[in-house]
């Protein structure tokens, strides 16, 4: 969630930015705030890069909540995946004779032969 953070915080950063800007037009104002015309055209900015922000912010959570629905669909490939790497491992510390190739040979021949199917597993390598 650290992209999202990010994002949000550009986004606050440039509503206290637009605040300040207010805030320093308020404080020139001379004479009735409502009468002076650059103070309304300030507020109507305001109003507008606000609710862009606003809808940015959303934008960004729907986002990143396909990211975090996407990301968890290959936890399952990324378990077998590492199950299947650490076995090849700790078969060449049992004998050195009995796997001629590195595990991750074997892993990035097996994951190119392989695709991920409806429910997220294997499907059986032919050679």
């Amino acid at each position: 969630m650290s992209l999202r953070r990010r994002g949000v915080g550009e986004f606050l950063l440039r509503l206290r930015q637009l605040e300040k800007s207010l805030l320093s037009a308020l404080n020139e104002a001379k004479g009735r705030i409502l009468d002076d015309d650059s103070i309304i055209t300030h507020l109507e900015t305001l109003k507008h890069e606000a609710e862009e922000i606003a809808k940015r912010v959303e934008e960004t959570d729907m986002t990143m909540a396909e990211v975090e629905t996407t990301s968890q669909q290959y936890i399952p490939l990324a378990q077998s995946c590492s199950s299947i790497y650490f076995t090849l491992e700790s078969l060449n510390q049992v004998s050195a004779t009995c796997c001629s190739c590195s595990a991750s040979g074997v892993l990035i021949s097996l994951l190119s032969h392989c695709r991920l199917g409806v429910q997220n597993s294997l499907r059986p390598v032919k050679y």
